[in-house]
């Protein structure tokens, strides 16, 4: 990883984390890069949203961070809202 790609997740991970934190306290975010893309994880308690995939090209324009900031608020969602069991 480059000092640039480095940079990078940990913008995210610090951009994610403060956009989660408004909304969804106590969740978090890591971010990896791996070789074409940043995976970024969001943890709840023990729990692990589906991955979200973003491409470094994909950060270049502001309608790409709006729909990646509702990704992240969505995986939280998800998370934070407990599961209903079907009634039988």
């Amino acid at each position: 990883m480059t000092p640039e790609q480095a940079q990078m997740a940990e913008d995210l991970r610090r951009e994610a984390e403060g956009l989660l934190d408004r909304w969804y306290p106590g969740t978090g975010v890591t971010v990896d890069w791996t070789g074409d893309a940043y995976l970024l994880q969001v943890a709840r308690g023990y729990r692990l949203a589906a991955p979200i995939w973003v491409r470094p090209e994909r950060l270049g324009t502001m309608e790409a961070l709006i729909a990646l900031r509702g990704e992240l608020v969505r995986a939280a969602w998800r998370l934070a809202t407990p599961e209903r069991s079907p009634v039988g």
